[in-house]
């Protein structure tokens, strides 16, 4: 364990958000960024950097503020201090727009904008007297007096010029410029629309001004873009340049250099709680750092793997609470990844391996929110290859760490398949893997049976991909190594399963329309595609007439005779109002007739015919010897004592038959 010497002269740990000045003057660990800003300082003018939340933005913000107020005293310890840099003085505006769009407040982004300007001038003595109140007029009146007022303190020694010359010597520093549209996409799109309509007359106003010398705009995502407005052209945005790529995070080296006097406690105590085996080394402690939150990469160009970043706000905590946990994750909105799981069930899947060029990757627009790239703006995936198209790059996109797929495997054990207690959790994982290491098929059934019948009736589809999906989406939830699709030079299998290189699954998988499910799934087919009308009417709200709303109900009950009292004595008032239905009020009425129909659907499930299982039975047959036939091979089967051969038929929800087999071991 570290001595007392050696106590006293480490540096603390900071707490989440503080100041660079703190930071610096309480000796807690930082790593040094001063090298990325004075490259930026080679060539002054507006630059744009875009990371997750809890990236070390504001931090990065601080410092560039303290650095341009000329504090030289705070940097002697770090790479710009003997690079020749003067640290002359420069007026600093800093704007912070995340606190505009607290829900804890009435004032309007207007109000927030005006209220933070005039505190930046009270901060410099500056007068606005006079000065209109809005925030067009403080703004200029703002950087017109900042300019001036820096210039004279300048020339106090010399004769004053009788006309100030346009001196470029303002600098501005935004935060979070997207938080006033991004925090109201999902609940208030008017505002979010409204809001982007201010900080687009606010932005251009930038264009013009002749005495701005540096401007520095970051935010979590693009989506906003369109906001900085004619700015935006003039834009820098290093987002995705390889030169920038470590200007926020931690590196690897940093880990080493930074936290390397804390490894030993933290190891010691990461084996009492049994997260490190008792013989762990310190390689493997480093080794499972960098599986839990390493992975990020914004290199856009060779994808440097010396250029991957540790996402920070969980390497501080780490070594804070000396545990492995989700931090950054369980920092976030509390239900955003699970809204966002709930309207796009299949993101999991598809957002992994998937292409993008750069424009539509980061130029992503509000009208029309791509799923996939605000998930990569957003942190919960990262860059994973990159390939050059003619001049054009096309990035493949991946889960960054564990800490994020340990994210997405509770949202869809809890949200989807109710499986709510990691207790729940580990039990059911290891009864799993138990019949499929046993090949015991009756186990394998009933246990898929019931995660089917957990998919609600907006994800049913009467096809074999989305079971497929289902399936995937199940193992992942409890935290299996599955592998979809894995190649071999006699095709692919469907669904493989790896428990710790020992056993090794085969999953092959078939799809039958039995004959007492094509009733029940007519209505859900329509449901499907009236939820993805909801999806795209609550994105883009317009009220829906009585008229529309008495078809979408006729669609979906023909008829009006198998509708429930309860439900009747909903829409009785709905569709007399005569008034045209709110998005919210299309919502709950879809929320309704989803639990009319899951009833109707529940009280049939279990019925199934002498011939739909003969059906079931010949299926999972075939898919069984599909199977033998294709006969491959690969380093986990190698490496495997027990290989279990699995033919699994599915004629609907709770329809399925396993036939299991072990053919190894």
């Amino acid at each position: 364990m570290a001595t007392q010497k050696e106590l006293k002269r480490r540096k603390n740990i900071p707490a989440i958000d503080q100041n660079f000045s703190r930071i610096i003057k309480e000796n807690m660990i930082y790593a040094d960024k001063t090298e990325y800003i004075h490259k930026m300082l080679q060539m002054p003018q507006t630059y744009f950097l875009a990371r997750p939340r809890r990236f070390g933005k504001s931090t990065l913000l601080d410092t560039m503020a303290e650095l341009f107020k000329g504090n030289s005293e705070l940097f002697q310890d770090l790479w710009i201090y003997n690079s020749g840099y003067q640290f002359p003085k420069y007026p600093v505006i800093q704007l912070n727009m995340a606190y505009a769009s607290s829900k804890k407040t009435e004032t309007s982004l207007e109000d927030h904008i005006i209220k933070n300007l005039r505190k930046n001038a009270k901060k410099y003595h500056l007068s606005l007297k006079g000065v209109d109140n809005d925030y067009e007029s403080i703004f200029q009146a703002v950087v017109d007096g900042l300019s001036l007022k820096f210039q004279s303190e300048a020339n106090l020694e010399s004769t004053p010029l009788p006309e100030p010359e346009i001196v470029r010597n303002v600098v501005i520093l935004i935060d979070e410029y997207d938080a006033p549209i991004l925090d109201h996409v999902n609940s208030n799109l008017e505002l979010a629309t409204r809001n982007m309509e201010t900080l687009h007359n606010f932005y251009r106003m930038f264009k013009d001004q002749k005495n701005i010398y540096f401007t520095f705009v970051t935010g979590v995502s693009q989506v906003a873009r369109a906001a900085l407005g004619q700015t935006a052209t003039n834009i820098v945005d290093i987002s995705l340049l390889p030169q920038y790529a470590g200007i926020c995070g931690f590196s690897k080296t940093d880990l080493e250099n930074l936290f390397v006097d804390r490894f030993e406690e933290t190891i010691a105590n990461l084996k009492s709680i049994s997260k490190l085996s008792p013989s762990a080394t310190e390689s493997e402690f480093k080794d499972k750092i960098l599986n839990w939150y390493d992975g990020y990469n914004f290199d856009g160009q060779k994808l440097d793997v010396k250029k991957r970043v540790l996402n920070p706000f969980s390497i501080v905590s780490l070594f804070r609470d000396m545990d492995f946990s989700p931090y950054w994750f369980d920092s976030g909105p509390p239900t955003f990844l699970a809204d966002f799981v709930a309207k796009y069930p299949k993101i999991f899947i598809t957002a992994q391996d998937s292409t993008y060029t750069n424009k539509a990757l980061t130029k992503i627009s509000l009208s029309s929110l791509d799923p996939t790239a605000l998930l990569f703006q957003y942190g919960y995936l990262t860059l994973a290859s990159v390939k050059s198209v003619g001049e054009v790059s096309e990035y493949t996109l991946k889960i960054p760490n564990l800490e994020v797929t340990s994210a997405f495997e509770d949202v869809y054990r809890q949200n989807i398949f109710k499986i709510e207690s990691k207790k729940m959790k580990n039990e059911l994982t290891e009864k799993l893997k138990a019949a499929f290491v046993s090949a015991n098929s009756l186990i394998i059934e009933e246990i898929l049976a019931s995660a089917l019948s957990s998919l609600t009736f907006f994800q049913h589809e009467p096809n074999e991909k989305l079971y497929h999906v289902g399936l995937q989406l199940f193992f992942t939830g409890l935290s299996l190594d599955v592998r979809s699709e894995v190649a071999s030079a006699w095709g692919r299998s469907d669904l493989d399963l790896v428990f710790d290189d020992n056993t090794y699954v085969y999953l092959e998988l078939k799809y039958e329309l039995l004959p007492e499910e094509k009733e029940a799934l007519e209505p859900s087919a329509q449901l499907t595609a009236l939820n993805d009308r909801l999806f795209e009417t609550l994105l883009n709200p317009e009220p829906y007439s009585i008229d529309e709303v008495r078809l979408l109900i006729k669609d979906i009950f023909p008829n009006s005779s198998r509708l429930s009292t309860s439900l009747k004595a909903y829409l009785t008032p709905v569709l007399s109002q005569g008034e045209p239905l709110t998005a919210a009020q299309l919502k709950d009425l879809f929320s309704k007739l989803d639990g009319e129909f899951s009833q109707k659907k529940k009280s049939k499930k279990l019925s199934i015919s002498s011939k739909s299982k003969a059906i079931l039975n010949k299926t999972a047959k075939n898919a069984f010897d599909q199977i033998k036939d294709r006969r491959y091979t690969n380093h986990y089967q190698l490496k495997a004592k027990t290989i279990v051969e699995v033919g699994i038929a599915i004629g609907g929800r709770n329809k399925v038959k396993v036939i299991a087999k072990k053919i190894k071991g």
